[in-house]
Protein backbone atom coordinates (compact mmCIF):
# COMPACT_ATOMS: atom_id res chain seq x y z
CA UNK A 1 0.00 0.00 0.00
CA UNK A 2 2.96 2.35 0.51
CA UNK A 3 4.65 1.39 -2.56
CA UNK A 4 1.05 2.30 -4.37
CA UNK A 5 0.76 5.61 -2.38
CA UNK A 6 3.98 6.70 -3.11
CA UNK A 7 3.69 6.28 -7.16
CA UNK A 8 0.21 7.33 -7.38
CA UNK A 9 1.39 11.02 -7.30
CA UNK A 10 3.75 10.26 -10.14
CA UNK A 11 1.25 8.80 -12.47
CA UNK A 12 -1.31 11.41 -12.07
CA UNK A 13 -2.18 14.90 -12.68
CA UNK A 14 -1.34 16.66 -15.85
CA UNK A 15 -4.88 15.78 -17.14
CA UNK A 16 -4.72 19.32 -19.54
CA UNK A 17 -1.91 18.00 -21.90
CA UNK A 18 -2.93 14.58 -21.88
CA UNK A 19 -7.04 15.11 -22.92
CA UNK A 20 -5.32 17.63 -25.59
CA UNK A 21 -3.27 14.59 -26.86
CA UNK A 22 -6.33 12.26 -26.89
CA UNK A 23 -8.41 14.70 -28.62
CA UNK A 24 -5.40 14.84 -31.17
CA UNK A 25 -5.28 11.00 -31.34
CA UNK A 26 -8.97 10.63 -31.31
CA UNK A 27 -9.18 12.68 -34.92
CA UNK A 28 -6.37 10.88 -36.13
CA UNK A 29 -8.46 7.78 -35.17
CA UNK A 30 -11.62 8.97 -36.73
CA UNK A 31 -9.48 9.52 -40.49
CA UNK A 32 -8.61 6.26 -40.11
CA UNK A 33 -11.54 3.95 -39.84
CA UNK A 34 -13.57 5.98 -42.02
CA UNK A 35 -11.54 6.85 -45.12
CA UNK A 36 -8.70 4.09 -45.08
CA UNK A 37 -9.27 0.78 -46.92
CA UNK A 38 -8.55 -1.90 -44.35
CA UNK A 39 -7.46 -5.53 -44.20
CA UNK A 40 -8.05 -6.33 -40.93
CA UNK A 41 -4.49 -4.95 -39.41
CA UNK A 42 -4.99 -2.79 -36.45
CA UNK A 43 -3.80 0.86 -36.45
CA UNK A 44 -1.10 0.67 -34.68
CA UNK A 45 0.67 -2.19 -36.97
CA UNK A 46 1.69 -1.80 -40.51
CA UNK A 47 0.16 -3.00 -43.75
CA UNK A 48 2.19 -5.95 -45.31
CA UNK A 49 3.29 -4.92 -48.86
CA UNK A 50 2.06 -6.23 -51.76
CA UNK A 51 3.98 -7.98 -54.32
CA UNK A 52 5.83 -5.23 -56.05
CA UNK A 53 4.82 -2.28 -53.73
CA UNK A 54 7.80 -0.05 -52.48
CA UNK A 55 7.84 1.23 -48.94
CA UNK A 56 4.89 4.30 -48.63
CA UNK A 57 5.94 6.80 -45.74
CA UNK A 58 2.03 7.71 -46.18
CA UNK A 59 1.03 4.57 -45.88
CA UNK A 60 2.33 4.17 -42.34
CA UNK A 61 1.30 7.62 -40.73
CA UNK A 62 -1.14 5.36 -38.58
CA UNK A 63 0.76 3.29 -37.49
CA UNK A 64 3.22 5.98 -36.49
CA UNK A 65 0.71 8.26 -34.91
CA UNK A 66 -0.50 4.81 -32.76
CA UNK A 67 3.04 5.16 -31.59
CA UNK A 68 3.90 8.91 -31.40
CA UNK A 69 0.79 9.49 -29.04
CA UNK A 70 1.65 6.18 -27.29
CA UNK A 71 4.84 7.66 -26.54
CA UNK A 72 3.64 11.22 -25.45
CA UNK A 73 0.38 10.34 -23.03
CA UNK A 74 2.16 9.37 -20.40
CA UNK A 75 4.34 13.13 -20.13
CA UNK A 76 7.36 10.81 -19.21
CA UNK A 77 5.67 10.09 -15.48
CA UNK A 78 6.84 6.85 -15.36
CA UNK A 79 10.40 7.34 -15.98
CA UNK A 80 9.91 10.20 -13.13
CA UNK A 81 8.35 7.60 -11.06
CA UNK A 82 11.54 5.75 -11.70
CA UNK A 83 14.05 7.86 -10.70
CA UNK A 84 12.43 9.09 -7.02
CA UNK A 85 13.59 7.48 -3.87
CA UNK A 86 10.55 5.47 -1.57
CA UNK A 87 10.72 7.44 1.51
CA UNK A 88 9.47 6.06 5.24
CA UNK A 89 9.26 8.78 7.86
CA UNK A 90 12.33 10.25 7.80
CA UNK A 91 14.63 7.28 6.51
CA UNK A 92 15.10 7.18 2.66
CA UNK A 93 14.97 3.97 1.42
CA UNK A 94 17.34 3.02 -1.67
CA UNK A 95 15.47 1.78 -4.92
CA UNK A 96 15.70 -1.59 -5.78
CA UNK A 97 14.37 -4.47 -8.25
CA UNK A 98 10.98 -4.14 -6.69
CA UNK A 99 11.05 -0.71 -7.03
CA UNK A 100 12.28 -1.06 -10.82
CA UNK A 101 9.79 -4.04 -11.32
CA UNK A 102 6.63 -1.90 -10.23
CA UNK A 103 8.13 0.55 -12.83
CA UNK A 104 7.78 -2.39 -15.60
CA UNK A 105 4.36 -3.27 -13.94
CA UNK A 106 3.15 0.32 -14.75
CA UNK A 107 4.72 0.58 -18.49
CA UNK A 108 3.22 -3.00 -18.99
CA UNK A 109 -0.17 -1.86 -18.04
CA UNK A 110 -0.10 1.31 -19.85
CA UNK A 111 0.73 -0.37 -23.29
CA UNK A 112 -2.56 -2.43 -22.29
CA UNK A 113 -4.62 0.15 -21.25
CA UNK A 114 -3.78 2.38 -24.61
CA UNK A 115 -3.99 -0.45 -26.86
CA UNK A 116 -6.93 -2.76 -25.65
CA UNK A 117 -9.36 -0.07 -26.42
CA UNK A 118 -8.04 0.50 -29.59
CA UNK A 119 -8.60 -3.68 -30.73
CA UNK A 120 -11.94 -3.54 -29.10
CA UNK A 121 -12.99 -0.32 -30.75
CA UNK A 122 -11.94 -1.88 -34.10
CA UNK A 123 -13.48 -5.27 -33.84
CA UNK A 124 -16.98 -3.21 -33.55
CA UNK A 125 -16.59 -1.19 -35.97
CA UNK A 126 -15.14 -3.48 -38.76
CA UNK A 127 -17.25 -6.55 -37.92
CA UNK A 128 -15.73 -7.76 -41.08
CA UNK A 129 -12.01 -8.37 -40.00
CA UNK A 130 -10.80 -11.46 -39.35
CA UNK A 131 -10.56 -11.69 -35.40
CA UNK A 132 -7.25 -13.83 -35.30
CA UNK A 133 -5.45 -11.31 -37.23
CA UNK A 134 -7.09 -8.34 -35.57
CA UNK A 135 -5.76 -10.06 -32.22
CA UNK A 136 -2.05 -10.84 -33.07
CA UNK A 137 -1.75 -7.44 -34.93
CA UNK A 138 -3.07 -5.03 -31.79
CA UNK A 139 -0.51 -7.64 -29.59
CA UNK A 140 2.28 -6.52 -31.60
CA UNK A 141 1.18 -2.78 -31.54
CA UNK A 142 1.32 -2.69 -27.63
CA UNK A 143 4.88 -4.84 -27.73
CA UNK A 144 6.45 -2.16 -29.86
CA UNK A 145 5.44 0.81 -28.49
CA UNK A 146 6.47 -1.34 -25.15
CA UNK A 147 10.21 -1.90 -26.65
CA UNK A 148 10.37 1.95 -27.76
CA UNK A 149 8.95 2.94 -24.10
CA UNK A 150 11.88 1.46 -22.83
CA UNK A 151 14.20 3.11 -25.10
CA UNK A 152 13.32 6.54 -24.38
CA UNK A 153 13.24 5.38 -20.79
CA UNK A 154 17.30 4.29 -21.38
CA UNK A 155 18.06 7.75 -22.99
CA UNK A 156 15.89 9.37 -19.61
CA UNK A 157 17.99 7.60 -17.60
CA UNK A 158 21.29 8.43 -19.22
CA UNK A 159 19.88 12.32 -19.14
CA UNK A 160 19.53 12.48 -22.87
CA UNK A 161 15.35 12.55 -23.53
CA UNK A 162 15.81 13.88 -26.73
CA UNK A 163 18.45 11.36 -27.92
CA UNK A 164 15.88 8.57 -26.73
CA UNK A 165 12.57 10.10 -28.77
CA UNK A 166 14.78 10.49 -32.03
CA UNK A 167 16.71 6.53 -31.09
CA UNK A 168 12.75 5.35 -30.87
CA UNK A 169 11.92 7.20 -33.96
CA UNK A 170 14.94 5.84 -35.97
CA UNK A 171 14.38 2.28 -35.16
CA UNK A 172 10.54 2.06 -35.52
CA UNK A 173 11.22 3.91 -38.99
CA UNK A 174 14.32 1.37 -40.11
CA UNK A 175 11.83 -1.10 -38.89
CA UNK A 176 9.42 -0.45 -41.23
CA UNK A 177 10.99 0.27 -44.17
CA UNK A 178 12.96 -2.98 -44.52
CA UNK A 179 10.35 -4.93 -46.25
CA UNK A 180 11.30 -8.29 -44.81
CA UNK A 181 11.12 -6.88 -41.25
CA UNK A 182 7.70 -4.75 -42.12
CA UNK A 183 5.98 -8.37 -43.82
CA UNK A 184 6.81 -10.07 -40.47
CA UNK A 185 5.49 -6.99 -38.49
CA UNK A 186 2.48 -6.87 -40.58
CA UNK A 187 1.54 -10.87 -40.74
CA UNK A 188 2.14 -10.61 -36.82
CA UNK A 189 4.04 -14.00 -37.42
CA UNK A 190 5.83 -15.70 -34.81
CA UNK A 191 8.87 -14.68 -35.72
CA UNK A 192 7.99 -11.00 -34.91
CA UNK A 193 7.05 -11.76 -31.72
CA UNK A 194 9.89 -13.82 -30.32
CA UNK A 195 12.29 -11.03 -32.15
CA UNK A 196 9.96 -8.17 -30.19
CA UNK A 197 10.00 -9.96 -27.18
CA UNK A 198 13.94 -10.46 -27.45
CA UNK A 199 13.99 -7.04 -28.18
CA UNK A 200 12.13 -6.14 -24.73
CA UNK A 201 14.18 -8.51 -22.97
CA UNK A 202 17.69 -6.86 -23.53
CA UNK A 203 16.08 -3.17 -23.38
CA UNK A 204 14.51 -4.36 -19.90
CA UNK A 205 18.16 -5.67 -18.89
CA UNK A 206 19.88 -2.47 -20.15
CA UNK A 207 17.22 -0.43 -18.59
CA UNK A 208 18.05 -1.36 -15.05
CA UNK A 209 21.63 -1.58 -15.40
CA UNK A 210 21.66 2.06 -16.04
CA UNK A 211 19.05 2.25 -13.41
CA UNK A 212 21.44 0.86 -10.55
CA UNK A 213 23.87 3.22 -11.91
CA UNK A 214 21.50 6.42 -11.46
CA UNK A 215 22.26 8.66 -8.93
CA UNK A 216 18.76 9.48 -6.59
CA UNK A 217 17.01 12.65 -8.41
Amino acid sequence: MHALRAAIPHLTGRLGPRLLLIAIYATVCYQFFWNVPHSGVFIGTVRPLNPGETFDLAACLYPIAYMLFGLALPLEQPSQYLCVPDYLVYVRKPRGLTHYLRYLAVILAYAAVYTLPQGLITAWLLPEADRGTLARTTIEAAMILLALTLITNLAYLADARGIGYGAAGLVYLLAIALPPVRQQLGYATIGAFAATACVIGALALANWVAFEHVPIR
